[in-house]
């Protein structure tokens, strides 16, 4: 979907790189690969763990490029932590959860996060409180009301097409293959912190 996205809107794959889960804490061969293309976008399509050792160990071999990703980035913050976390200024990424939002729901959910965590919620804690709420009403949709296991599962998949959920992370539909509407929004980090990317 990448590559022939790219290539629709004009953008040149200078160079694509893998790693494996045996080799997922080593990025140099990777980096310096990818610095020799002369690329100027990294696209990250991985979690904040390995992003942040990617950050980290570009920075070492002097590569410099604008960082891009998708909602497995959030947490990078957190995950590359303080002493490195000048490595993620200018990563965009997008994230269908905003701490700071003004939206009820969201700052509902952060507030109460904060106070019990003492720490800023990413967008993998808003989905685990969405995932919550997601069941409960395609519980209540399905009328489930016991906790009988047989057609549970059934009846949650028909029901979700016909719910509609205001959640954390906005507000939420599926279609009849499960597939689930969202919105995403664009961030830049700037000094530790995300800042509305237009």
């Amino acid at each position: 979907m990448f590559e022939k996205t790219a290539s629709e809107i004009g953008l040149n794959i200078a160079t694509k790189q893998a790693f494996t889960d045996q080799s997922n804490t080593d990025f140099s061969v990777q980096l310096q690969a990818i610095k020799s293309s002369g690329a100027d976008l990294l696209f990250l399509p991985i979690y904040a763990q390995e992003a942040a050792y990617v950050l980290t160990q570009a920075q070492k071999v002097g590569l410099s490029v604008t960082f891009f990703g998708c909602d497995g980035l959030d947490g990078i913050i957190k995950k590359i932590g303080a002493d490195n976390v000048s490595a993620t200024d200018g990563v965009l990424l997008l994230t269908p959860f905003a701490a700071d939002s003004t939206d009820p729901v969201a700052a509902a959910f952060s507030k109460a996060y904060q106070e019990k965590y003492k720490e800023v919620p990413d967008q993998f804690a808003a989905d685990g409180y969405d995932a919550i709420y997601t069941i409960k009403a395609a519980m209540e949709k399905a009328g489930i009301t016991d906790i009988d296991m047989d057609g549970f599962n059934e009846a949650l998949i028909a029901a979700m097409p016909q719910i509609e959920v205001k959640g954390a992370t906005g507000t939420m539909t599926w279609a009849a293959d499960g597939e689930p509407t969202k919105t995403a929004n664009a961030v830049k980090i700037e000094n530790g912190a995300y800042v509305a990317f237009k």
